[in-house]
């Protein structure tokens, strides 16, 4: 950071990781350091991802990948499969976040498929996999964890956006709520207690109150428990506690701020630059004007997620790969930019 700021002059305002261990300790570390000024935080879609995993049906899931590989990797049943239209069943992978849903979902669209394959050559295929494909309840099991699984899925393509801010992610995350509840499975009290807990670790009071001074949410959709965590990090996180009344102020639409700026031709207005235009006049209203611009750019600049940091690493294997292994840095970056 002290090298970003004197080589590029850029000011590292925010640091976002993933959940490891490792990572989470290396963020203590720098919380507990006086002298850096940063808020630092969990990646949403690495916890949106673990949220899946703590989800999933071992049983259904392992049947599934099973009968995947053997059409993939077996002639007998590959070729016949492809004849009769069956489109190519994916494989999940560590390393790629949401196949697991697209694995169970071409699953589900080609088991018509499967079966009539697996009846038609059954002597050569094994009874093991003919029992995985023509059992109705493994099947059913699937359309349930699909249909759980798809709002994570949905949330956690929204969450790896580039222009996906902390103050959206707690949007997303209370959206994934009410969409879960409509779902029979999050009606456990077991998997609702797995989504507290992941929601729990993925947002803190920097998130709620990012949310509350976005001029796009003010934080209507928080609850009691969500505006303290906010208040707390406000006036005991180490920010100026003359920052509460204003964002009160702010919720509730007061004179501090025009009307006219709530309306709906203000609603893609970036936030930063809403809030330029709202402290620009009445300096009398605004004695901590510097100070609190710093504050809200802090919270209304930070990325939810590290996905986007991790396209850039993905970019970089692609142009400086081992063939072109003499590339130099400043080069390769340069190429990067331009992909």
């Amino acid at each position: 950071m002290a090298k970003a700021k004197q080589e590029l002059g850029v000011t590292v305002r925010s640091f976002v990781t993933d959940s490891a261990a490792n990572e989470r300790l290396m963020r203590n570390h720098l919380e507990k350091t006086e002298d850096v000024d940063i808020i630092q935080y969990g990646c949403s879609t690495h916890i949106l991802n673990l949220l899946a995993k703590d989800l999933e049906i071992p049983a259904v899931t392992k049947s599934i990948i099973k009968e995947i590989k053997y059409f993939r990797n077996h002639h007998i049943p590959a070729a016949p499969y492809k004849q009769e239209g069956g489109k190519k069943l994916v494989l999940p992978l560590e390393v790629r976040w949401n196949t697991m849903n697209d694995a169970i979902r071409s699953y589900l669209d080609n088991r018509g498929i499967l079966v009539q394959v697996s009846q038609d050559h059954k002597d050569k295929i094994g009874r093991e996999v003919i029992k995985i494909v023509n059992d109705c309840q493994i099947t059913m099991n699937a359309v349930d964890f699909l249909k759980t699984l798809s709002p994570i899925t949905t949330a956690l393509d929204r969450m790896q956006r580039n222009t996906t801010t902390i103050a959206i992610a707690v949007e997303m995350w209370n959206k994934l709520e009410v969409d879960l509840l409509g779902n029979s499975a999050y009606q456990s009290a077991n998997t609702k207690k797995v989504f507290l807990s992941r929601r729990a670790m993925a947002l803190q009071g920097l998130h709620y109150a990012a949310n509350m001074i976005d001029h796009r949410f003010l934080g209507r959709n928080l609850n009691n428990e969500q505006k303290k965590q906010a208040n707390d990090f406000i006036t005991a996180g180490g920010v100026d506690e003359n920052f509460a009344p204003f964002i009160m102020a702010l919720t509730a639409k007061s004179h501090h701020f025009p009307k006219f700026m709530f309306g709906e031709s203000f609603k893609n207005t970036c936030p930063m630059l809403w809030w330029t235009s709202v402290t620009l006049e009445d300096e009398e209203r605004w004695p901590q004007k510097e100070k609190f611009i710093k504050f809200c750019e802090q919270l209304l600049t930070a990325t939810a997620s590290t996905a986007p940091l991790e396209r850039c690493f993905s970019t970089f294997g692609l142009v400086q790969s081992k063939l072109r292994n003499r590339l130099g840095n400043e080069k390769a970056a340069k190429l990067v930019f331009l992909v």
